[in-house]
């Protein structure tokens, strides 16, 4: 924007040029861009004082005059407090003169606010957002009077696209007696991104505001700050989901500021809107089509930006069992892309030595053999035993076993796909779980197999190693409210098994047998509460 520049530093200093229009679409940053070009080179400037006006509301010509002085920055203080020294004998007399029908301190006022707008340097913006009862023309008269008869200089901003016919037919009308330089405030989106982020600019930005054709400072602003409200916390708390989640913050901040007349953050944040997507309907695919071109896909932590955007804050604690599932899952996908980057270099090209391959896969595998899974292990170790079968990684299996081992969930164990394991691994797993089986439970298993909506069969033979003892003692000691109805349901499914689960269901029957002869009512809570015999047998 050095063109620009210029240009409004050759009309500062040029004395022939009295007024410049500063114009160009909603949004492109015309208003930041002279607040911060003015902040550069005021102390450059010879003027008395600046004012800012702006138009937004404005209802009459009085309110703009009044603005020019209340709103005034003093730019040269001495000469400023000789002009008040001046003043002050006139204010005086003023004061002591009482005029019927006139107020004396409203008439002061008028003449110390005339007196005083001299060779002001005065920015007049918002032109198409005034009030109708204020013309074009008008605002024109007005700078008009300011340039010729105060000796001020003046620079208008305004929205050229917005402006009411009537007063674009006005200001078309009287440009050519009023206004000396006209300049179009047109920047890339480069240019306001670097007004907004002079370095450092976050990762994925550039590529969002190009790809949307977006070239609003004001939503750029919103995005910064955005970014900078969630950036101590998440970084802080989840640093390895952060980088990806800063992304979907500025995704959705742009959506909400930009989009939102077309698409609501809770359409957004649904998966509805990839029915429209696919939909025939174009009317309907054209208010989605901005998700489509920056492949936005919700996930279930973009809920955390929505509570920002719309509640100004984010209850992190709420979150917090969502954010830390997902900083994890995010680690865990790192992990499994950099060793899928190892596996490239066996499998893309010849520029990878052998020594450096297998060097990188045991670094690899030793070092995040807690994240990794058993296959990936057995697999990784076999691919490098078979290029060097002198490199020992059975320490390597052995801990990722024990790993898979310790946290497998117990109902699921039997779906393990053991399929294209090395057949020694298989081994070596099955052996383990079966070993694992000896810290369950009696409670588990039956409450597991009784439970008619989703017991496991591949349960049953673990109880296999409970003797007839471990029956009646767990029977007898358990205070669990539901021990008799629990027996009774899991008799009704098992009681007619065969081979070796018939072996386990006499054993706990020989129990049950043993607790019926310590009481009368023992017998009945077998007989009629597990077994549910007659009371008239």
């Amino acid at each position: 924007m050095h063109a620009i520049r210029d240009s409004l530093l050759r009309f500062l200093k040029d004395d022939t040029l009295r007024v410049a229009v500063l114009k160009g679409a909603w949004g492109t940053g015309k208003t930041y861009f002279w607040r911060n070009f003015f902040e550069e080179i005021r102390s450059d400037l010879d003027f008395r004082a600046y004012s800012y006006v702006s138009l937004f509301g404005a209802g009459h010509i009085a309110d703009l005059q009044r603005q020019v002085f209340s709103n005034f920055e003093m730019l040269d203080q001495e000469k400023l407090s000789k002009h008040l020294q001046k003043l002050k004998p006139l204010t005086t007399l003023l004061k002591s003169i009482d005029i019927p029908h006139l107020n004396s301190a409203s008439a002061i006022t008028e003449l110390v606010e005339s007196k005083l707008v001299q060779n002001f340097l005065i920015c007049f913006d918002d032109l198409e957002r005034k009030e109708k009862s204020i013309s074009g023309s008008s605002v024109l008269g007005l700078i008009s009077q300011l340039s010729e008869e105060k000796g001020c200089k003046i620079v208008l901003i305004y929205n050229d696209e917005q402006l009411d016919e009537e007063t674009a037919a006005q200001i078309d009308e009287y440009r050519e007696k009023v206004v000396d330089l006209e300049l179009t405030y047109r920047p890339t989106i480069e240019d306001n991104l670097k007004i907004i982020w002079p370095d450092n600019r976050p990762q994925g930005v550039e590529h969002l505001f190009t790809s949307l054709g977006l070239n609003n400072i004001r939503i750029m602003q919103r995005v910064k700050w955005a970014l900078d409200y969630f950036e101590g916390p998440m970084s802080r708390d989840y640093p390895i989901l952060y980088p990806s989640f800063a992304y979907k913050i500025a995704v959705l901040t742009v959506i909400h500021h930009g989009y939102s007349t077309k698409l609501s953050l809770k359409e957004v944040l649904s998966e509805s809107y990839l029915s429209f997507l696919w939909s025939e309907n174009d009317e309907k695919k054209e208010r989605f089509r901005v998700l489509e071109e920056i492949n936005y896909l919700p996930e279930d932590q973009d809920q955390v930006v929505a509570d920002y955007l719309v509640d100004g804050y984010v209850d992190f604690e709420r979150h917090r069992a969502l954010l830390e599932e997902k900083n994890e899952q995010k680690r865990l996908g790192d992990i499994n892309q950099k060793h899928r980057e190892i596996w490239s270099k066996y499998h893309s090209n010849f520029l990878t030595f052998q020594d450096d391959f297998i060097r990188d896969q045991i670094e690899f595998l030793k070092g995040h053999v807690a994240d990794l899974s058993v296959r990936d292990v057995a697999s990784a170790m076999k691919f490098v035993q078979k290029l060097d079968d002198s490199q020992d990684l059975s320490a390597v299996l052995e801990q990722s076993i024990d790993l898979f081992i310790s946290r497998l969930d117990r109902f699921k164990r039997h779906d393990f796909d053991f399929m294209d394991m090395d057949p020694d691994v298989v081994a070596k797993i099955q052996s383990r779980m079966a070993e694992k089986t000896r810290e369950y439970s009696i409670t588990e298993l039956l409450v597991s197999l009784a439970d008619r909506n989703g017991w496991n069969p591949g349960d049953f033979p673990h109880l296999r190693r409970f003797s007839e003892d471990d029956f009646y003692t767990w029977a007898e000691s358990n205070d669990r409210g539901d021990v008799i109805s629990l027996l009774r349901r899991f008799l009704e499914r098992f009681g007619g098994a065969e081979g070796e689960d018939a072996e386990v269901i006499n054993r706990l029957r020989s129990a049950l047998a043993r607790l019926r002869e310590r009481s009368n009512l023992d017998q009945a809570r077998v007989d009629f509460g597990i077994l549910k015999k007659h009371r008239d047998q």
